[in-house]
């Protein structure tokens, strides 16, 4: 949708006012999120829980077959 109606488009409160579209903003929202699942999936981090996520995810993928 950015690609085809461009980074700017009519809006806000005056006429003929640019506003940033707001796809590009959910999009550095999703990259966000997902780089902290990953960071978890990972096992990133410091403490006790380091690599605690990332044995709860194999073990959800996997069960008991590890």
């Amino acid at each position: 949708m950015v690609k085809r109606e461009g980074q700017m488009i009519e809006g806000g409160n005056r006429k003929d006012m640019m506003v940033l579209h707001p796809g590009i903003a959910q999009a550095q929202l999703n990259r966000t999120q997902a780089a902290g699942h990953l960071a978890k999936i990972r096992g990133e981090g410091e403490g006790p829980k380091r690599g605690h996520n990332a044995r709860d995810a194999i073990a959800a993928r996997w069960g008991n077959r590890v």
